[in-house]
């Protein structure tokens, strides 16, 4: 899986709101913490969306393709801010897609 195929599944995976957390990196369907990968998992943050689709290894450079898309030095601050929403999410998401999209082109 290449990094902008990870993006998308990732993206995917939070688009709708109910499958979307905050301050964990996944919930099942009682809104208690789980581990990403786990079967029940229901709702995840952007890390464990990265974390449920990246293969192994690979986590860490794309949560870096996602700061950088988004001028963002610390990740795990921004997405625990109480300001920070689910499209908020979308946003540094969609943004990180675009950057690899247009770095694509230029290939």
């Amino acid at each position: 899986m290449n990094t902008l195929e990870i993006l998308k599944a990732a993206r995917a995976k939070i688009e709708r709101p109910e499958n979307w957390t905050k301050y964990s990196d996944a919930r099942d369907a009682f809104g208690g913490p789980v581990e990403p990968l786990e079967i029940w998992a229901r709702c995840w943050d952007v890390f464990g969306a990265v974390r449920s689709v990246a293969p192994s290894g690979q986590n860490e450079d794309v949560l870096r393709i996602i700061c950088d898309a988004n001028d963002q030095v610390d990740l795990w601050d921004l997405c625990t801010h109480y300001m920070f929403t689910h499209a908020s999410a979308l946003i540094l998401f969609d943004r990180a897609i675009a950057a690899e999209e247009a770095k694509a082109v230029q290939s």
